[in-house]
């Protein structure tokens, strides 16, 4: 069951805002734990904030904060790898008449707690996941050439060193992440 209330408000010609409010139920959940599959309950409770900015001058802006608490009802406590605080922040700028366009991204992600399963079959607690941020770099191409859309994109522009928890199925409780990494994509329609 999923229960959700949003407020969206405009701001002038150029922001909108929005706030909202959700619970998650989620029952009979399946899981591999000590070595059997077992069902259990779990719940989030969350919140987040929004704003938008669309300026005259092409230029794009959003920043969108989320506070969730997520819990095992069957079990108590939290549940792996779900951070308590999301952050993210984008700007986007024209750089060539409404056909090219740069784009920053900052990601944060708060702290997350891991599980494995040991060499015996046991699931255990892990090394809690650290907090990260991470800043990515686009430049998009939209009909600059006709039909044809194309992108650069530079992940983790910083090369920040993070780690996300692993699946049950690991012998680790951690995995690293990639570092910086450059992605070049093109769409063509017809």
């Amino acid at each position: 069951r999923t229960y959700e209330l949003v407020y969206e408000q405009q701001i002038g010609h150029s922001l909108r805002s929005s706030l909202s409010g959700y619970f998650n139920q989620m029952d009979d959940l399946i899981v591999l734990q000590n070595g059997a599959f077992t069902n259990f309950n779990a719940q989030t409770l969350g919140f987040e904030a929004a704003l938008e900015g669309s300026w005259k001058n092409g230029c794009r802006t959003r920043i969108s904060y989320s506070l969730q608490d997520t819990e095992n009802r069957t079990a108590g406590g939290g549940l792996p790898d779900s951070p308590a605080h999301l952050v993210k922040v984008n700007l986007s700028v024209p750089v060539y008449r409404q056909k090219v366009f740069a784009g920053l991204e900052y990601l944060y992600t708060s702290q997350r707690a891991t599980l494995y399963t040991t060499s015996v079959g046991n699931t255990v607690p892990g090394e809690d996941a650290g907090a990260f941020g991470v800043l990515n770099f686009t430049v998009l191409t939209r009909n600059l050439i006709k039909d044809l859309e194309c992108s650069i994109s530079i992940y983790n522009l910083l090369d920040t060193p993070f780690a996300d928890p692993s699946s049950r199925y690991h012998g680790q409780d951690l995995i690293a992440q990639d570092g910086r990494t450059i992605r070049l994509k093109l769409i063509y329609r017809f």
